[in-house]
């Protein structure tokens, strides 16, 4: 509870208006229009009380000392109050004022907000900034106006008054003078008075960052050197951008230089003519710019690719269907030239350019090819029109059998469905001519990747069902000696597609590490 309360109330008519109060730990200050805050209720009004009280309707003003609790005898409310205090003239203590006083004069306690800025402040103020004060230390001046309007017309001050100092970087002699006073334990105090010339805020954060607050000096920073650009570096990196190089080969060449520092100077001196590749460098370097401010943030290795969520047009997607359609024998191997093509800045694969990502074409490519095609399992037709499509480009000196042994002699019996003549290679320049476009025009239900996987991963002379013991040992030790290249995993395995061979291996691990968890 308050042990001691002070106040200035305000009568306006019949209501009162608590202006300001302060008790004896702390100081306060409230404005209050109509009932009195709660601390007034009986409840907690015990405490004593001094009251300054102007009688506005009468033009009188009366003090009263209400040192005996006596006073707050029969107040139970605020028009008690009220009541009590316009009759202290004569119950109180006896003390009167003559009713003729001057409304004028009577000195009410100043308003904390609403009151608009005199001339007299405007000056006062345009003085404290033109010394350059802060705004901390312009508010002692101004108790009873906020911070937010002193800031807000200390900025039209600032902005109208080009002689008002503006914010200096600090000094270095500024530095070195600040760190010997931090190195001989100086205190704060008498810090501050050294430097006359910045804001008390200023130096206290200068302060801190050179580990003033923590007792000790701060190890220098070594700041990053700036260099301008030499002659002989504008023509390495002129012929670099002529040469088409991509932007983290033109990086290499200039390991002191960051790739926005690239970037700007490629951008300002208009190195490179051509739109399109202007185009996509300037994107290119704006990811590599956003991903270094990423990692700024969040300490992690740059990402110098940014996947941008760009919807595709029409043309890009004719451009996609052209590629597929010519390289449908290798879609994996399509991926993957498609990255190093976007790599090199819209490098082209036969005379298509290319600006997108190998996994961003594939998606968009499994995108336009689901509609009407079924997933699930093959129907005996759906196979049938599949080994037909393929056996009409390959001709009859081949079945449709994909062989996985690479032509080593280690199949002892002969399984199910396979015939005398050869099977087809799986690198073989037989599968690469195949055009799976029209494969899976004429199977009808399945689109290109599907028709393909199911030949690679089911039309083959290799073992189907149960993996044996040998088989499960080899792929053991395929897997500690190439990790997870499938390929040279089924080779080494010899009797399985690199397709079988990994999701059996998946299908293991998550099963042995299921058993341990239990």
């Amino acid at each position: 509870m308050l042990s001691t309360l002070s106040g200035a109330i305000k009568s306006t008519g019949r209501r009162f208006q608590l202006v300001q109060f302060t008790p004896s730990s702390t100081t306060w200050g409230i404005g209050c229009r109509g009932s009195l805050p709660s601390f007034f209720r009986p409840q907690s009004m015990a405490a004593r009380t001094h009251f300054l009280y102007h009688d506005v309707t009468t033009s009188a003003s009366s003090t009263a000392n209400t040192t005996s609790p006596a006073f707050m005898n029969g107040i139970n409310s605020t028009k008690d109050l009220e009541h009590k205090a316009f009759g202290m003239e004569t119950t109180a203590t006896g003390t009167t004022t003559s009713k003729t006083t001057n409304r004028n004069s009577i000195e009410f306690a100043p308003k904390v907000t609403g009151r608009h800025w005199t001339l007299e402040e405007f000056s006062k103020l345009s003085q404290l900034v033109a010394e350059g004060k802060s705004v901390t230390e312009i508010h002692a001046h101004f108790p009873f106006r906020s911070q937010t309007a002193i800031r807000k017309y200390r900025g039209q001050i600032r902005a109208a008054n080009m002689d008002v100092p503006e914010r200096q970087p600090w000094s270095t002699e500024e530095d070195e003078k600040l760190r010997t006073f931090i190195q001989q334990g100086t205190k704060f105090r008498e810090i501050r008075p050294e430097f006359p010339d910045r804001s008390t805020r200023a130096v206290e954060l200068q302060w801190r960052r050179f580990g003033g607050k923590d007792g000790r000096l701060k190890p220098r920073a070594e700041g990053r050197k700036i260099h301008p650009w030499t002659e002989e570096e504008k023509k390495r990196l002129y012929n670099a951008v002529e040469k088409g190089m991509t932007i983290f080969e033109i990086h290499r060449q200039f390991p002191g230089r960051t790739p926005s520092t690239i970037r700007r100077h490629i951008t300002l001196n208009r190195y490179v003519q051509d739109g399109v590749y202007q185009q996509h460098l300037s994107r290119e370097l704006d990811d590599i710019a956003h991903a270094e401010k990423e990692t700024k943030n969040r300490n992690t290795k740059p990402k110098l690719h940014i996947r941008r969520n760009r919807p595709w047009t029409p043309e890009e997607d004719g451009r996609l269907r052209d590629l597929v359609f010519r390289n449908s024998d290798d879609l994996p191997g399509l991926w993957n030239m498609m990255d190093d093509a976007y790599a090199k800045g819209g490098a082209t694969i036969g005379d298509l350019p290319v600006y997108r990502t190998g996994k961003s074409s594939r998606v968009r490519w499994s995108q336009l090819n689901n509609a009407g095609y079924r997933k699930g399992p093959w129907d005996t037709e759906e196979i049938m029109k599949l080994k037909q499509s393929i056996q009409e480009q390959i001709g009859d000196g081949f079945q449709v059998m994909v062989d996985v042994y690479n032509g080593a002699d280690t199949v002892a019996v002969e399984i199910a469905g396979q015939d005398t003549r050869p099977c087809l290679k799986a690198n073989g320049p037989e599968l690469r001519n195949l055009n799976w476009h029209k494969v899976s025009q004429q199977v009808g239900t399945r689109d290109i990747a599907v028709c393909r996987q199911y030949l690679m991963n089911r039309l083959h002379n290799g073992k189907h069902g149960a993996w044996s013991l040998d088989e499960i040992q080899r792929l053991e030790d395929g897997v500690e000696k190439f990790g997870t290249s499938w390929q040279k995993v089924a080779a080494y395995v010899g009797t399985r597609p690199h397709k079988r061979v990994s999701d059996f291996y998946w299908k293991r691990v998550k099963k042995d590490m299921g058993a341990m968890r239990k």
